[in-house]
């Protein structure tokens, strides 16, 4: 099927959903990038019975980002596989991502970040993995960094290598659900899942006046597949290279990326307390909920630092409604919990 644009498209219903993979491919300036993370994708290793297709979102470039990943993948003439490029004028990637799954066709889809070059067998175990395990909300793999030519790993990457998603996400293949996340890059999750908690309740992030913090909302989506009862899982077969810049390589970024996933803590922070403390059907039991109405004002009181005073103000407010006012986001996560609406692993 030939490339074709589909800005008019209409949505799809997740009721039309076919089995297979939708890439999520989401780009801002990143021309220079897209060449060789599509030549990856074209020689992808899918059989017959599996389709895919790649969805590209150009958020709002000025480079011609949306010309050149359409001439990358039609040099390709991977003609079997259908490109729809898109554009979204909201800068940020969530912005990106929601129109993206808004026109996915397929029942399972992976982030493929602009710099991530996924192996030729990435797809077909991310789909391995979410068929037979329908428990599993979201799979991860392994980032292998790459540098560029004639640069040499800097002497603080390797403790600061999480930030940048490469390295192994856990010991070993398993369940990662207590981690609480998977990163962005490479994410294997289940179409279905992300529209129906996103088309009711768009990203809490949007609550908070920092649009910086945009950047977690990987960190989440995660968090929301806990809370509605699905696991995290890490496969260290799943591999992809990750192609990391010059002007990325400083500690000067290195601090701004720290700074930018802490700040997000203040939204997520709250779904992280709430992940402890409710269980996957969103109740908390009732002798460990007694248990926290004596001890957490007490624990209040005795705080002596700012965050341990916020840990215990939060946990105030999912135990009583009328705390629970006074936290915007707290009422939000329990209204997100507790909707029956909503996607819940039986």
């Amino acid at each position: 099927m030939e490339s074709d644009e589909r800005t008019e498209m209409k949505k799809q219903s997740s009721n039309d959903l076919q089995r297979g993979i939708s890439v999520i491919l989401c780009t801002y300036n990143g021309a220079d990038k897209l060449p060789a993370t599509i030549r990856h994708l074209a020689l992808q290793q899918m059989s017959p019975n599996m389709p895919w297709e790649i969805i590209f979102v150009d958020n709002n470039s000025s480079d011609g980002s949306f010309e050149v990943a359409r001439a990358a993948w039609d040099s390709y003439g991977a003609a079997k596989v259908e490109f729809v490029a898109l554009r979204e004028t909201k800068p940020a990637k969530y912005y990106a991502l929601q129109t993206a799954l808004a026109h996915a066709r397929f029942s399972y889809f992976v982030i493929c970040d602009d710099d991530n070059w996924l192996a030729n067998d990435y797809l077909s175990r991310v789909f391995s993995i979410l068929e037979y395990h329908p428990e599993v909300g979201a799979v991860g793999g392994q980032g292998i960094p790459v540098f560029p030519e004639h640069w040499n790993s800097p002497s603080w990457f390797a403790s600061y290598s999480e930030g940048y998603a490469v390295g192994p996400q856990a010991n070993q293949t398993g369940y990662v659900t207590k981690r609480g996340y998977l990163w962005g890059a490479g994410l294997g999750s289940r179409t279905t899942l992300y529209r129906s908690f996103y088309e009711k309740y768009p990203s809490f992030l949007l609550l908070h006046d920092d649009p910086s913090i945009m950047t977690t909302e990987d960190t989440e989506y995660c968090l929301r597949l806990i809370l509605r009862g699905y696991d995290l899982y890490y496969d260290s077969a799943l591999k992809f290279q990750h192609f990391i810049p010059e002007d990325k390589l400083t500690e000067n970024y290195m601090h701004a990326l720290y700074k930018k996933n802490h700040e997000g803590f203040v939204v997520t922070g709250n779904y992280y307390l709430a992940v402890k403390l409710f269980d996957k059907r969103g109740k908390i039991r009732l002798l460990n909920k007694l248990r926290l109405k004596l001890l957490t004002p007490l624990r209040l009181w005795l705080a002596r630092t700012h965050k341990k005073r916020i840990r215990e103000q939060t946990i105030m407010a999912y135990l009583y409604p009328s705390v629970a006012r006074k936290n915007l986001i707290v009422l939000h996560v329990l209204a997100f919990l507790k909707d029956e609406t909503i996607a819940r692993f039986p």
